[in-house]
């Protein structure tokens, strides 16, 4: 099992956000393949990743290759969620090729309601020298599929 912590850019930390050290990031045009397809469309395996207006960095936008009028925004949690970390089952870790933590990228899905949330449930896990992806369920994290990107009441 890997686990990941996720911290905001400048944080002296171990970081999943999509810079690496060695300068290997994910960026507009790159094509993540779902071998296994994602939770609720099985068919949609390869999605290409594209950016978004300067302004609205660091969210992007994952759209199917095979049903271009499907498509996720994405965000990495570390500029939302500072103290967010991923736990990433062997399984995946096999199959997504990791060898260590920072060979994975993470993203969260973000809905666009009122409030818009982020689904820090199911973070979407990269592989950032292959770009095999897979959505990797927190089951025991206590981690919401609807976390409010505004602050909570009383926090």
């Amino acid at each position: 099992m890997l686990i990941t912590q996720v911290r905001p850019r400048g944080s002296k930390a171990k970081t999943t956000t999509p810079q690496t050290p060695s300068g290997d990031s994910l960026s507009a045009g790159d094509v993540l393949d779902f071998a296994s397809g994602i939770p609720g469309f099985p068919n949609a395996r390869q999605f290409e990743l594209e950016g978004l207006a300067p302004e609205l960095e660091p969210f992007c936008l994952m759209r199917s290759v095979e049903a271009p009028e499907l498509s996720f925004v994405l965000v990495p949690p570390g500029a939302l969620f500072p103290d967010y970390s991923v736990e990433i089952d062997e399984q995946h870790v096999t199959n997504l090729g990791l060898d260590s933590a920072e060979d994975a990228a993470v993203m969260v899905v973000v809905t666009l309601g009122e409030p818009p949330t982020a689904n820090l449930l199911g973070p979407v896990v990269v592989n950032r020298r292959t770009r095999a992806a897979a959505q990797v369920v927190q089951y025991q994290a206590g981690y919401r599929a609807a976390e409010p990107l505004t602050p909570r009441s009383g926090a």
